[in-house]
């Protein structure tokens, strides 16, 4: 038989399907370039885009090299390590999905990547567009874009500016003035925190401040740091630590109003869609807010992370293929995606006009559509302590100043898994009365130094 008919799970867009299946002989089916994508636990809409690539293109086919095979029970990174020393070798994949531990700049450095930059002027229609700049330029290595981004999370924290004054940025010393306003059982950072989470927060905000990637040099023997030593100090080792069941009893309501009542000064603010954020900032906190970030001597407070980006190789023999696939994810209908043609997608546009739409969401009513398809408009609400509280949308002066806002954050997250044990280790000298926030200070400043010397 030459043809037959079978249903079968489409891959792409998750449809049930009946396709009537052709014999065609072996000569007759054009070669096509084989292009290696390698990653560590690629990302399940990837796996689709390089499906719905390979059926499209006559030319090039993609096939994957998923790192995290590489992983045993005894060590869950070890593919990552096996990927990250076949790339030094110089074994680098067409195509490289990015990890957050990849050494990059380290990748940058040597010559291996492609710069993103060039293949964005030369591309009739992607050059016509408005991106994002201030996210490329949080991930540019010596000016020059070695990565393909196609969503992104702004990170920051959020306080009152009846509180924190109408500021973009501010040191521990400032937090430590505007905490006196607060009221009652006083927290800044909030109800849950703990020493160990304000000090993985401290790193993740201002490592790139303590660390410069690009020159190498440490700064962690400052005063902001030892603030920041200083206050870490006063926070419980655990949450759950002296809570009475009176304090349980009524903790739901009490962590509900902690920023309506001003108990809390700031609220940590992950912002990817407009709802959460008009839930929080005229919900939860109930009035104008500044996007001020965490303490920093940089003005740097607030981060970008990305959860999924691409390098492409320069050493590839299918460059022309390569863009072809990561184009995509660049393009108007990729950002787009009106009809989910490309699956859900988290996080924010990187294109300017369409994170000026979500923006502008924020100042709408919901609404749903009637049965003769007029729209039936209602209110957001929210409860605290069992009174229903409406969410006003925003005012336009409220969702400028957070396009403006979302415009300006231009410094990624910070993560190194080493410097992040030296931190650990050295601060408890401290906290047990050991030693001095500022002999601690030195101390991390001197182990990591070291390591980042051995390892430039």
């Amino acid at each position: 038989a030459t043809h037959f008919i079978a249903s079968y799970n489409d891959p792409v867009d998750y449809r049930n399907c009946i396709a009537i299946f052709s014999y065609v002989k072996p000569e007759d089916i054009q070669d096509k370039k084989v292009m290696v994508m390698a990653g560590f636990y690629i990302d399940s809409d990837v796996k689709r885009q390089v499906i719905n690539f390979n059926k499209k293109s006559n030319e090039y086919r993609i096939t994957l090299r998923d790192y995290s095979d590489f992983n045993t029970e005894d060590d869950y990174s070890a593919g990552l390590t096996k990927l990250n020393n076949d790339i030094i070798a110089g074994d680098v994949p067409d195509i490289l999905q990015i990890n957050t531990q990849m050494p990059i700049d380290s990748f940058a450095a040597k010559g291996v990547l492609e710069n993103i930059d060039e293949w964005i002027k030369n591309d009739e229609e992607l050059s016509k567009l408005d991106f994002m700049e201030n996210v490329f330029e949080a991930f540019r290595i010596d000016g020059k874009l070695y990565t393909v981004i196609p969503k992104y999370t702004v990170n920051t924290w959020i306080g009152k500016k009846s509180m924190v004054g109408d500021r973009t940025a501010w040191t521990m010393s400032d937090v430590k003035q505007a905490a006196s306003k607060l009221n009652g059982d006083k927290s800044i950072f909030g109800m849950n925190i703990t020493r160990d989470y304000f000090i993985d927060m401290m790193m993740r905000y201002n490592g790139n401040e303590f660390v410069d990637v690009k020159t190498g040099k440490c700064n962690f023997n400052t005063q902001n740091f030892i603030d920041m030593l200083e206050y870490a100090k006063t926070l419980p080792t655990d949450f759950e630590s002296g809570m009475d069941d009176e304090y349980w009893d009524h903790y739901w309501e009490t962590y509900q109003s902690q920023y309506r009542e001003n108990r809390t000064l700031l609220m940590e603010l992950y912002i990817s869609d407009s709802y959460s954020i008009k839930y929080n900032v005229n919900g939860m906190m109930g009035e104008d807010v500044s996007y001020i970030g965490f303490p920093t001597e940089s003005g740097k407070g607030s981060y970008i992370d990305v959860n999924m980006s691409f390098a492409m190789s320069a050493k590839s023999a299918n460059k022309e293929g390569a863009w072809q696939f990561l184009r995509v994810f660049l393009s108007e209908d990729y950002q787009k995606n009106e009809d989910n043609e490309y699956g859900y997608s988290y996080g924010l546009s990187i294109l300017k006009s369409e994170v000026r739409k979500e923006v502008d969401k924020t100042m709408e009513r919901p609404y749903w559509i009637d049965f003769d398809g007029s729209k039936q408009y209602y209110d957001d609400t929210i409860y605290i302590n069992d009174q229903e509280i409406i969410v006003n949308p925003f005012t336009q002066a409220q969702a400028d100043a957070l396009f403006n806002f979302l415009c300006s954050v231009n410094t990624p997250s910070y993560y190194d898994e080493k410097v992040m044990e030296i931190v650990s280790e050295e601060v408890e000298a401290f906290f047990a009365g050991s030693k001095s926030a500022a002999d601690v200070a030195d101390m991390i400043q001197n182990r990591v130094q070291l390591y980042v010397n051995e390892n430039k």
